[in-house]
């Protein structure tokens, strides 16, 4: 796919995942309905210590597995990372408090805005994030839902990834 055509879907797909679009998807396979007990485990695990609700992927593409997760108490930080086919896809959230210090947005390279998506509750905002030394661009969706920081990242483009 060119550059263009990977923008185009990722920016479709964030449409998607916000709600901002009106696609019904049906080809999702009994595997990959629900999540595994070590990432059920997870979810539970940082929603407990960091006091903050997951979202709740409704959706995965064909082959996106649970890796691992870590979490930060001192920071109020945690991410799981999946695999999906040869890439990493990486779900960080912050919980955003004033006497802690954090920043999951820091990504080094030459970063655009691909598009903004707005909500009832916010905006979403995919980003496309260029670094020379990497062969392929690096995509983050990020947004802000009450006062914790949610991102998305993964290197290549998106796939549809859906969230609740």
């Amino acid at each position: 796919m060119s550059s263009e055509a990977n923008r185009k879907y990722l920016v479709n797909s964030v449409r998607i995942l916000s709600g901002n679009d009106s696609q019904f998807i049906t080809d999702n396979s009994s595997d990959n309905e629900h999540a595994t007990t070590e990432e059920s485990d997870a979810i539970a695990d940082i929603e407990e210590k960091l006091d903050v609700k997951m979202p709740e992927f409704y959706y995965r593409p064909y082959g996106m597995e649970f890796s691992m997760y870590e979490i930060s108490e001192p920071t109020s930080f945690a991410y799981i990372k999946y695999k999906l086919n040869d890439t990493n896809v990486l779900f960080y959230v912050d919980k955003q408090q004033k006497n802690k210090a954090s920043d999951i947005s820091s990504i080094s390279g030459k970063e655009k805005i691909v598009d903004t998506i707005s909500k009832d509750w916010g905006s979403i905002v995919v980003k496309e994030i260029e670094d020379k030394s990497d062969k392929q661009s690096t995509y983050t969706a990020n947004w802000i839902y009450e006062e914790n920081s949610y991102t998305i990242r993964q290197i290549g483009f998106m796939k549809k990834i859906h969230i609740l």
